[in-house]
């Protein structure tokens, strides 16, 4: 079987505004199994290691920006880490 080098296996998720339905074509084997055992959708093309797929469009989520730990928050993560440490 032909290997295809990492930088083509590539994950590219297509949609439009009029369509429910997104368009997921991929070589990753994180997102085919993602797709296939944690959402239960079959691929309609199957290429050699890579994939297609359609989704619900609204199963797609934006991106959020990480939450950043209050002094708190961290001083508080950092007794719990001692307390574990000593254990």
């Amino acid at each position: 079987m032909f290997k295809v080098p990492l930088e083509e296996q590539e994950t590219i998720i297509i949609f439009n505004e009029a369509d429910s339905t997104a368009n997921v074509y991929t070589h990753s084997k994180k997102w085919i199994k993602h797709i296939e055992s944690g959402l239960g959708v079959r691929a309609w093309r199957v290429q050699g290691q890579a994939r297609d797929y359609e989704i619900p469009k609204k199963w797609l989520r934006l991106p959020k920006k990480p939450r950043e730990a209050t002094p708190a928050q961290k001083k508080h993560l950092e007794s719990i880490r001692r307390v574990k440490a000593l254990v």
